[in-house]
């Protein structure tokens, strides 16, 4: 669902940077040339189109549970700097060029049990909002009783590089850490950096606050814990896409412009449907200490899937709490 774009930026214009040649002639094919006061620019092109997923769905018959079914595979990486032979943190766009080298790293029986404590999270989580299907025609006068849990289910194992994958697994490169995680590339703790405003220094002189120095403006970093990111990640490979676009978000493809193939900001968003912008949703920018909305709409593909599979016309439910 998600759409391919030019990046675009808040306004809804090209968001552009100056051409170098030594950076961008090898991948011209990716980005787009236009020319800003009388500069060339370059405008980079985010291919999501072809992000086609395997998911397993099956019919629980016996339980009357629809399940929806991913395949992870998980492959130890590091990054190296071959310049100065320093592991450093995977980031998005920038390791995998000289003079970084991603590598193979050992399974641990640390990694092991990071993943499996991983695995159990992300499974609860992911359903944690109850979903069901219930037949939207039913003709049963007390009420239908009826109803199709949706289960969104995702395995979860660690391997060397070298050994087998199953064919329809999605595999992962696991890092020790992340500054900006993506699709294929996870971090085991995220580190973010902020930059700390100069802060005035106080001390009580004869019974009087005065200031006495200024602690100098600092740039911090810090570890995050990555269960969101993994949350948001695995979404993507249920075939959901972002719901932000600034930063190059894999947004819905209803929001791209035909003529010039970037976001369009004047598009009026549908009530009950995926939005080009909004905060608090799992596949949005989430807010620090609560769990992340998960609409309705994001089980829209598996209700439209039952109901061509049945012949039945079904609606979204949600179990109340």
């Amino acid at each position: 669902m998600s759409g391919s774009y030019y990046k675009t930026k808040a306004d809804g214009s090209y968001d552009a940077v100056e051409y170098d040649p030594k950076q961008h002639d090898g991948i011209l094919n990716q980005l787009k040339m236009i020319e800003l006061d009388g500069k060339k620019q370059v405008v980079p092109f985010y291919n999501y189109s072809d992000g086609f997923q395997n998911i397993d769905i099956e019919f629980d018959s016996k339980n009357n549970v629809l399940v929806c079914s991913r395949r992870i595979i998980l492959i130890p990486k590091v990054v190296k700097n071959l310049d100065d032979g320093k592991e450093y943190p995977y980031e998005n766009q920038k390791s995998a060029k000289e003079p970084y080298k991603i590598l193979d790293r050992e399974v641990t029986e640390e990694t092991q049990n990071f993943i499996q404590e991983k695995h159990k999270q992300i499974n609860a989580l992911i359903n944690y909002a109850g979903y069901y299907l219930s037949p939207s025609d039913c003709n049963v006068t007390t009420g239908c009783n009826c109803i199709v849990p949706v289960i969104l289910k995702v395995s979860m194992l660690v391997q060397h590089a070298n050994e087998p994958q199953h064919p329809y697994a999605k595999v992962i490169n696991l890092f020790p850490s992340t500054t900006r995680a993506d699709a294929s590339n996870w971090g085991e703790v995220e580190l973010k950096g902020e930059t700390r405003e100069a802060q005035a220094i106080y001390r009580v002189i004869n019974g009087v606050p005065t200031k006495i120095g200024e602690k100098p403006k600092e740039k911090v970093e810090y570890a995050r814990e990555a269960t969101a990111i993994f949350l948001h990640e695995i979404a993507h490979l249920f075939g959901f896409p972002d719901e932000y676009f600034e930063g190059g978000g894999a947004v819905h493809n209803m929001y791209i412009k035909a003529d010039t193939q970037t976001v369009d900001i004047h598009l009026p968003e549908p009530l009950n449907d995926w939005k080009r912008k909004v905060d608090g949703h799992l596949m949005s920018t989430a807010i620090p200490g609560q769990m992340p909305i998960i609409p309705p709409y994001y089980y829209e593909r598996f209700r439209q899937y039952f109901e061509n599979k049945t012949g039945v016309r079904w609606e979204i439910k949600k179990l109340s709490t």
